[in-house]
């Protein structure tokens, strides 16, 4: 059983990982902006 939790966790993280990538795309292509290595700090003030 928990081996089902662990490649549970695995695929969500990796399914998280996935629309955080989708969404810095989405972002770049309509603002032009690389966001992939900036803070959060940093972009709340950029908006």
């Amino acid at each position: 059983k928990i081996m089902d939790l662990v490649w549970s966790v695995r695929s969500l993280e990796r399914i998280g990982d996935s629309c955080q990538n989708i969404a810095e795309n989405i972002i770049y292509f309509d603002n032009g902006k690389d966001i992939r290595h900036t803070s959060q700090e940093d972009i709340e003030k950029s908006v």
